[in-house]
């Protein structure tokens, strides 16, 4: 294999296989967006931008080197840049962070079947706990395999609801901002657009690193289609959310304050559309919490143990029962806020390698002259 060929076909898929790593639950919400940049009204925008541009150099460097220096899974990539024990402390975090997301998407699942089907809080927090903890007792990973390949489906969805949101405004420009800037208050992860473009910037390199050090393995891939399909599937990524944050500006008096903003934007198409668009993001929520229950338990006992069933299922209970400390919005908001902070010891970690290995580079050519 040639590692200068450059397939357009093969970059496309890579792409796309980035956007689906990308397009999840919590993106189906709208949610996250809506307190790293829609809070923030028009200028929330410039910060998006911010980020992407930062997570494409990033995301450019550690492709490179994990082609490079063939680090194929999370654990070496964080060992790689932050040393051992950094490094150990960013896996089980990491872990930690999958187990509050599976509460918080629990609360999310509630939150969805509550906004747009009348479903009280706590029996939609139960159901979600139910059936993900039902799946884990009856191994049934090839179905969540199977509907976990539900991504195109939540991006098309989005794009309908946002595109038809921005053509029928209820609010315009103007006052949308202003209804965005005095109910996005309380859960803005930063008040500045810089600080929040920083913040999400280390948020979204923590995810990624992991999904691009997993995928460099992929066979008859050249190093250049690795880096392209990657970093276009991210700047795909920032068009897809400058249109949900357009749609946000416009309709600001209906989706500022509420949990999933997204659902509220969808009713607007109809109540038959809603309900279909809530029943595909309750199924989104639904694979992402029990694969993340699955992967926290894997960390804590093998798959093989005997015991690995029943710790997956204590996993679920706990995560449902960490789902009633707060609403969905107070929960992730925290999971956000403490995740974005802990990112910038992994780019810190970046950096100071980097330079390490240009001024290591240096001096090898220096002894060489």
């Amino acid at each position: 294999m040639k590692n200068n060929k450059i397939s357009l076909a093969t970059i496309i898929i890579l792409s796309g296989a980035y956007l689906s790593f990308s397009v999840g639950a919590s993106f189906g919400t709208g949610q996250e967006l809506m307190q790293y940049f829609g809070s923030l009204g028009a200028v929330g925008i410039l910060g998006l931008i911010l980020s992407t541009s930062l997570t494409a150099v990033l995301v450019f460097i550690v492709s490179r080197d994990c082609r490079k220096k063939n680090i194929v899974d999370m654990n070496s990539m964080f060992r790689h840049y932050c040393g051992k024990y950094v490094g150990i402390f960013l896996r089980w975090y990491t872990v930690v962070m999958m187990f509050m997301f599976c509460g918080v998407m629990i609360a999310g699942g509630a939150s969805t079947m509550n906004q747009n089907y009348g479903l009280d809080l706590n029996i939609g927090a139960l159901i979600m706990m139910v059936v993900t903890v039902g799946t884990a007792m009856l191994g049934m990973k090839k179905l969540v395999t199977i509907l976990g390949n539900i991504a195109p489906i939540i991006l098309a969805g989005v794009l309908i609801i946002c595109i038809y949101n921005i053509i029928n405004p209820t609010d315009g420009l103007a006052a949308g901002n202003a209804a965005l800037l005095e109910q996005g208050v309380e859960l803005r992860i930063s008040d500045n657009f810089v600080i929040a473009g920083l913040l999400q910037f280390s948020l979204v390199v923590l995810m990624a690193g992991s999904y691009v050090a997993s995928v460099v393995t992929r066979p008859n891939t050249s190093d250049k289609e690795m880096i392209i399909g990657n970093i276009s599937g991210q700047l795909t990524m920032m068009v897809i959310q400058i249109i949900m944050l357009t749609a946000f500006l416009v309709n600001g008096s209906i989706v500022g304050g509420t949990d999933v903003p997204v659902l509220m934007l969808a009713g607007r198409l109809g109540n038959a559309f809603s309900a279909v668009y809530g029943i595909i993001l309750v199924l989104a929520i639904y694979t992402t919490v029990t694969g993340m229950d699955w992967i926290v338990a894997s960390n804590l006992v093998p798959e093989t143990n005997k015991w690995y069933r029943l710790v997956a299922v204590l996993v679920g209970v706990a995560a449902y029962v960490y789902s009633l400390f707060g609403s969905f919005t107070q929960l992730l908001n925290l999971v956000l806020t403490m995740s974005s902070y802990v990112g910038i010891i992994f780019i810190i970690g970046i950096v100071v390698t980097k330079i390490m290995d240009i001024v290591k580079g240096r001096n090898i050519t220096s002894a060489q002259a």
